[in-house]
């Protein structure tokens, strides 16, 4: 498995560049081992305080992002449901 977070914090990479690894994974037939996270854990990085992305921004802002770049919604399920489902039950 791999996982991919960050999303929105662009002081790492732009989200164009996660988009354009998410979809390499995609074509390299990797989709099945895709997980997506935030890397949330400080109080700084909530909306409430310090004016973060905030817990909602993966399914917010960055999931739209991903529609609008083409990932099917069977896709979008395996990366949040499926995906993480497999992994969790080791």
């Amino acid at each position: 498995y791999v996982s991919l977070d960050t999303a929105g914090k662009v002081k790492y990479h732009p989200d164009s560049n996660r988009v354009a690894l998410l979809r390499s994974l995609v074509d390299a037939g990797l989709a099945g081992r895709i997980l997506l996270g935030m890397d949330i854990g400080r109080k700084s990085d909530c909306h409430i305080g310090a004016g973060g992305l905030g817990h909602d921004w993966l399914l917010k802002r960055y999931i739209p992002r991903l529609r609008e770049e083409g990932f099917t919604e069977d896709l979008i399920n395996q990366f949040l449901v499926e995906n993480p489902q497999r992994w969790l039950a080791f």
